[in-house]
């Protein structure tokens, strides 16, 4: 697990669970890219190449490479959001099976010792 801090982790990913959010594994926030530079893909010089050729080039082109390439990292993000707050909700509901089983057995028991007196 990697420590980050609780002012290092975004704010959507805190909101998931307030209490323990001081570790989260970098998996599970994603990737956060950052471009030198205004607007991206406007070119080589430009603050938006060094991409590819297309990006490079610059114009509308470059620009809507930019724009999916973001859209692609924007929804994986979220595929691994989803994903782990599926896995918290699982997790949850296991924890509160074992509840249940364990005051039922609580109750057995406290039966047996109630038949044994």
């Amino acid at each position: 697990m990697l420590n980050l801090g609780f002012a290092a982790i975004p704010t959507f990913i805190r909101k998931i669970n307030a209490k323990q959010v001081d570790s989260v594994k970098p998996v599970v926030i994603g990737c956060y890219r950052m471009y030198a530079g205004d607007e991206l893909g406007r070119g080589v010089q430009k603050g938006g190449g060094k991409g590819g050729h297309v990006r490079d080039a610059g114009g509308s082109l470059g620009k809507r490479e930019a724009a999916l390439e973001e859209e692609y990292f924007y929804r994986k993000n979220m595929e691994q959001l989803n994903d782990f707050k599926k896995h918290l909700e699982d997790e949850v509901n296991f924890h509160k099976e074992q509840i249940e089983r364990h005051k039922e057995a609580l109750k057995r028991s406290l039966k047996e010792l109630d038949e044994i007196d």
